[in-house]
């Protein structure tokens, strides 16, 4: 509606103004009955708005009706459709409110490189060594220094090594790759791991965990 007027408008400041006393009123009677097409289809328009008013308050009156619980079949789902229209009620009330956290303890440890999570060699790996399947204990696995269980090798196809961290502007060989319920996450030096309530492993920053999270006992030997 509001592009009606504005172009009325336009038409009108855009009129020509001379001497010529014929040329204005020929323009005038022109703008005039350009003027009246514009105010028929607003008027149209208006009309049109309004139906669509009308029907959707119907249709909420329709929905308030149907909410009685003796139009529904069963018990069940008349309790189901209170409750939705209560949901609803609420939602369109909704405040923010304050929560704090449950106190839930956790183990978490610092890492710094390949290996240095308590768990990387915990576990006992098949592989093959000169063309036969063998089992990798893990203290061989510990002695070779390979790959942890816990915090993997950060190594992906068509990311160069020796390109820096955003983060810590370390390069990209001494960080680690850790595999969370969420997906894939880069651990960098420093980070620490924690595991959570259901023993899944994620990364935390230094400055995030320590704002989080408190020493409750120290760590044993």
């Amino acid at each position: 509606m509001n592009d009606h007027f504005r172009e009325v408008r336009n038409m009108i400041s855009d009129t020509p103004i001379s001497d010529s006393t014929p040329h204005n009123i020929a323009d005038l009677g022109m703008l005039c009955r350009r003027l009246e097409r514009k105010l028929a289809a607003t008027r149209h328009y208006l009309s049109v708005v309004s139906d669509r008013v009308k029907r959707m308050e119907e249709a909420g009156d329709a929905l308030c009706e149907n909410s009685n619980p003796s139009r529904w079949d069963s018990p069940e789902a008349a309790a189901l459709k209170l409750t939705e229209q209560s949901n609803w009620n609420k939602a369109k009330e909704a405040k923010a409110v304050k929560y704090r956290k449950k106190p839930v303890i956790i183990e978490a440890t610092q890492w710094f490189k390949n290996g240095g999570h308590p768990l990387d060699y915990s576990k006992t790996h098949n592989g093959f060594e000169n063309g036969e399947l063998r089992q990798f204990s893990p203290e061989h696995r510990k002695q070779m220094q390979w790959e942890g269980d816990i915090v993997r090798y950060y190594r992906l196809p068509g990311v160069n090594g020796m390109t820096k961290c955003k983060h810590c502007n370390r390069i990209m060989h001494d960080h680690g790759w850790i595999d969370t319920l969420e997906g894939g996450h880069n651990v960098c030096p420093g980070d620490y791991i924690i595991t959570g309530v259901k023993g899944e492993h994620y990364p935390c920053k230094p400055d995030i965990f320590r704002l989080t999270y408190e020493m409750v006992e120290e760590a044993k030997p």
